[in-house]
Order: C-alpha cells, then sequence, then structure tokens
C-alpha cells in the first residue's frame, strides 16, 4: 500500500493549494496509473490558475485608468459651487465613493498578484516604527470622532530603529485600523499598541467590535474570504491576505486572537534585528 499512501499525500497538499507537488512514477499497473492521472491534473490545474492569475492582472490594468478618469471628473464637478442641485451632487457624490471602492479593490487585485509573482516593491530601511504608528493613528482620528468611537495609541517609550518597508507597514496597519472602525459600533474604543516583546517589535490594534466566531478565524486570511457580521458590513476579502503576505516578506507574522461580540486583536511581529 506504500504507492497508494503517496497518492494520498500528494492529493492532501494539492488540495491544500501546493500545486506544485508531483508524484514520482508509480509502475504500469492500475495504481501507477491512478499516479499519472494525478500528476495530469496537478498540471491542468496549475495552468488553469495561472490563466486566472494573467486575466485578473490584465482586466484589473485596463480597469484602472478608466476609473482614474471617471474618479478626476466627478471630483472635479463636485468642485463647482453653483451649476449642481443637491441632488445632482448628491448622485456625483455616490459615484464617487463608489468609484474610489472600485479603484481600491483594483488595486488590492494588483498587489496581491504582485506578491504572487515576487514583484511587490519592497524596499526595507532602518525606520522608526513609533512615528508610524503615531501618523497612521492620527490620520484616522477624525474618522474615528466621526464615528463616534475611542481611537488611542499605547507606544512603549525608546523603541529602537527597525528595518521594514514604511508604506509596505503602513499599509498593513492602515488595513488593520480600517477594519476595526469598520466592524466597531459606536461608542467603542480601538486601541494601537506598539512595544518589543523579546526579540520582536509588536504591534497590534484591538477593538471592542463584533469579533470573530472561532469556526471563522481559520479562513479570514485567505483571499477573497469574507464572514458574516452583525453589521452587514462589507469588504472585498483581499486587505488581510495581502498584509499577512507582507509580514511574511519582513520575516514576521500577524495573527488575530478574536471572541464573538467582544471584539478583535491583530498582531503583527517582526524582528527587531533583522
Amino acid at each position: 500500500t506504500r504507492r497508494i499512501v503517496h497518492i494520498e499525500k500528494a492529493l492532501a497538499l494539492i488540495g491544500a493549494g501546493s500545486l506544485k507537488e508531483r508524484l514520482p512514477p508509480l509502475g504500469s499497473d492500475e495504481i501507477g496509473r491512478l499516479g499519472a492521472d494525478v500528476n495530469a491534473m496537478a498540471d491542468k490545474l496549475t495552468e488553469l490558475e495561472q490563466l486566472k492569475k494573467t486575466f485578473v492582472t490584465s482586466v484589473t490594468h485596463e480597469l484602472r485608468s478608466p476609473l482614474g478618469v471617471i474618479e478626476g471628473y466627478v471630483s472635479q464637478l463636485l468642485m463647482r459651487s453653483t451649476g449642481l442641485s443637491a441632488e445632482d451632487r448628491a448622485a456625483l457624490d455616490r459615484i464617487l465613493r463608489n468609484t474610489r471602492r472600485l479603484g481600491h479593490f483594483v488595486t488590492n487585485l494588483l498587489d496581491l498578484a504582485k506578491i504572487e509573482r515576487g514583484k511587490l516593491d519592497f524596499t526595507p530601511l532602518r525606520a522608526d516604527p513609533s512615528e508610524l504608528v503615531e501618523n497612521t493613528v492620527r490620520f484616522f482620528a477624525p474618522k474615528a470622532q466621526e464615528s463616534r468611537m475611542t481611537l488611542i495609541s499605547e507606544i512603549e517609550p525608546g523603541l529602537p530603529l527597525v528595518h521594514f518597508d514604511p508604506d509596505l507597514i503602513a499599509h498593513v496597519l492602515t488595513n488593520l485600523i480600517s477594519n476595526a472602525l469598520k466592524f466597531t459600533r459606536p461608542g467603542g474604543r480601538i486601541t494601537v499598541s506598539l512595544k518589543s516583546s523579546g526579540k520582536n517589535l509588536e504591534l497590534s490594534v484591538a477593538d471592542t467590535g463584533v469579533g470573530i466566531k472561532s469556526e471563522d478565524l481559520p479562513r479570514i486570511f485567505a483571499p477573497f474570504q469574507r464572514v458574516a457580521n452583525p453589521l452587514k458590513a462589507t469588504g472585498v476579502g483581499l486587505g488581510l491576505a495581502i498584509s499577512r503576505e507582507i509580514a511574511a516578506m519582513h520575516k514576521g507574522e500577524l495573527g488575530v486572537t478574536s471572541e464573538a461580540g467582544k471584539g478583535s486583536r491583530f498582531c503583527l511581529t517582526l524582528p527587531l534585528d533583522a
């Protein structure tokens, strides 16, 4: 049964997304032919996966330019102080919001495609993580106030400069705070913490929001995965997948602890001595 065990393991890996898995020749009998069929299936799945990536990249590139033009023209129309009725201005505002939302989705798709091809711009340098956290929290302060939420930062004093890509880590932090605002009710609290923990830098975003059910936790970092929530908040399901990949590029990790109805805590750890 050794050959059957090999086939079973290969199928489990392929089912988990490891499309590079292939079986060695297993003979010319029925089991050998079964192994060859498994390899042929993996080849076809690899081909389809590549076609999907090429299609997504092509479509998103084609969408980016017209969306930018639409956003630009609508913004110019909204800047006019006269000539627009309240109804027209409200309609244009809806167009602008949805255009920006679609543009954000396209940008995330392109970023994910770049990560998969290993072509996402990655420029680590010695930078101040405390400054990055302070600036990002300050940026979201008006949004938190508008949503009647408390947004605070807790930063350990005297943290050293750390080797990381400021733009990419800011992207992760922005995504985590945006999610916290989205899934927390008015009157809630969001805490952004930065501290050293052993040989790592620990950056976390904790909220008092709706939380995540335990059965949903294993899949929230997968692309396009969205879970039901009491606030009916929506998204495309790419932000956390991209954020985890960015953490891996820095030889770090992005994890979560959460309980339904009691909030969530997302934690990014980065090596201090990278």
